[in-house]
């Protein structure tokens, strides 16, 4: 059976042997023979050029000899290598130096051959890899500009412009926000709302729930007499429920808050009867005022709590709900004395782009002990076009 295998392919191996540099010889574990010129054998198969068939490759474990013409480097499995012209079958193994003396050689100790003068296809040692630590990539910049646009005209002239940023940035264990709002508008040319609120916040993670914020907002509005409030607090917060679409975190702090009104008109001095009388009242009055740092109507400076949370629920990919609402009660007087923020909106995407948006909402401001003549209410409601980023 082998024989019937073994001079097909010996014969067809010689017709071509003409064609090529050298006459080396593959035994197979067919019992058929290869002819041609051997190229190098490499991770477990062994490359020969024939001139019927171009260079083939053939699986290391399907020979059983080899038998070189020309001048090959062999190496062995312990790393050795052997010079010269190589002759391994079953029956003589061996590698033929270019001295002539015989070293013993396996065919299975074999782990690469090549041509002498040529570098071997593959690193024959290669060294170990170097460790690359990987630099972390930098947190990048989010954020969202809004705005929305409110107009009549005719029996009434009104103009609403409301709007704001928001920048975000995130990292393995921080988040920052940064944050612009306002709102103006005019009605029969007299303003009817101007107010702006701007502010950060930071928060750094002591646990994957747990976190530490510090905070500080400015707000100034005209129609609640506010000239200036600001607002720093520090404290400790934790995420109740933290996936990826759906978001409830507390926190608790406290802080300093510095209220600026608009100056109220001066009072005239009651009526008096004398000179004297009259020096009397208004040196009382200009002490008092010196006492207190300033007008006690003026300017309220005290230490504040802050409780809070926020809620957000992603619905499918572009549908996102906010609620989040914000308690300060004074120190001094928690019930009688305290403000509270509300948040509430709905954002969606305009078409088919995911970047742009419109917003929709309304946002509620209470405040407990407003000065004279403000409603301890104020409501607004609104529906902005955003630019996502």
């Amino acid at each position: 059976m082998r024989l019937r295998g073994l001079f097909p392919a010996i014969l067809a191996g010689y017709i071509g042997l003409a064609g090529l540099a050298a006459s080396d010889q593959a035994f197979l574990e067919d019992g058929s023979v290869l002819v041609g010129a051997v190229r190098g054998m490499s991770e477990g198969a062994l490359r020969i050029e024939t001139s019927f068939g171009g260079e083939l490759s053939i699986p290391w474990a399907q020979v059983r000899g080899l038998a070189t013409d020309g001048v090959i480097v062999a190496e062995g499995s312990d790393g050795s290598r052997l010079t010269g012209r190589l002759v391994v079958t079953d029956g003589a193994p061996g590698v033929l130096d270019a001295s002539g003396a015989t070293s013993s050689l396996s065919l299975r100790d074999l782990t690469a051959i090549w041509p002498e003068g040529e570098a071997p296809e593959r690193e024959l040692a290669p060294e170990p890899a170097a460790t690359v630590v990987e630099a972390k990539p930098r947190a990048a910049w989010t954020g969202r500009a809004e705005l929305g646009l409110n107009g009549q005209s005719g029996n009434k002239e009104r103009i609403d412009v409301r709007g704001g940023v928001n920048l975000n940035r995130a990292t393995e264990t921080t988040r920052l926000n940064l944050y612009l709002r306002g709102q103006y508008a005019e009605t029969n040319n007299d303003r009817s709302a101007n107010e702006v609120m701007v502010g950060g916040r930071i928060e750094w993670d002591f646990s994957e729930r747990t976190y530490m914020f510090a905070k500080i907002d400015l707000e100034q509005d005209e129609f609640e007499d506010l000239e200036l409030r600001t607002t720093i607090t520090t404290g400790l917060g934790h995420f109740f429920i933290k996936r990826e679409k759906i978001e409830l975190k507390g926190w608790a702090g406290a802080g300093y808050e510095r209220e600026i009104f608009e100056k109220p008109e001066r009072q005239p001095l009651p009526a008096v009867s004398s000179l004297e009388e009259a020096i009397e009242v208004a040196v009382r009055r200009e002490v008092s005022r010196r006492l207190s740092g300033g007008d006690p109507d003026r300017i309220m400076s005290e230490a504040v709590v802050e409780l809070g949370y926020n809620y957000r629920h992603d619905f499918g990919a572009n549908f996102r709900f906010i609620h989040g609402l914000t308690y300060y009660p004074s120190v001094n007087d928690p019930t009688g004395d305290y403000r509270i923020n509300a948040d509430t909106s709905l954002e969606f995407p305009l078409g088919k782009d995911p970047d742009w948006t419109l917003r929709t909402g309304v946002r509620n401001e209470y405040n407990a002990m407003p000065q004279a003549g403000v409603e301890r209410l104020d409501t607004s409601y609104f529906l902005n076009l955003g630019y996502k980023w």
